[in-house]
């Protein structure tokens, strides 16, 4: 409603349960991936801007006669943009991708607990692995409420998304570096 206010067509498009076969950990089980990128390039093609976020998922592939096989966790939004933004439907319409977190980017450690921890300006990626090769302790988040893997899983996100060509910026929510990079001026 916030976007809609400020005159931007937005649509929130549900990556999850109304998405069949977009499991819960990422993947493409039953072309759930490429489902719900086609529904992301159908919006755009209409001039809608899509809104995503992270969501319950299902694991497995359904079966009605035996559900067994069917189990249930979390979507994290930094899986959901790595997915995205790596489908191959996607490539060439994606420049550039911003992920938000609640410190003003990558600290060589926790800066919530370290008071010599030091912002990191650039990460350089092996473009063929997608190893990180600058020297940072990454971990899963310290926040009970979190169940999406933390900076650990945000900066795997982020290695493959530039693995495939396509600059990211890591900055804080609701900072300047934040709205200038989702501005594209930075």
């Amino acid at each position: 409603s916030h976007l809609i206010d400020e005159g931007i067509n937005a649509v929130g498009i549900s990556p999850c349960i109304n998405i069949p076969g977009l499991g819960a950990h990422g993947g493409d089980e039953d072309g759930g991936a490429t489902t719900l990128v086609r529904s992301i390039n159908e919006a755009l093609a209409v001039g809608l801007v899509p809104v995503i976020h992270g969501d319950a998922g299902l694991y497995g592939h359904f079966d009605e006669l035996n559900l067994n096989h069917m189990s249930a966790g979390i979507l994290g939004g930094d899986t959901l943009v790595e997915i995205i933004a790596t489908h191959q439907a996607l490539t060439d319409r994606i420049e550039k991708t911003v992920l938000l977190t609640d410190v003003e980017g990558v600290y060589t450690k926790d800066p919530n607990s370290n008071d010599d921890a030091l912002l990191i300006r650039k990460i350089d990626i092996d473009h063929q692995s997608g190893k990180i090769m600058t020297d940072l302790s990454a971990s899963g988040s310290s926040h009970e409420h979190d169940v999406t893997g933390g900076l650990e899983t945000k900066l795997g996100a982020a290695a493959n998304v530039a693995k495939s060509g396509i600059e990211v910026i890591i900055a804080k929510c609701c900072s300047c570096s934040a709205e200038q990079a989702i501005k594209g001026q930075c």
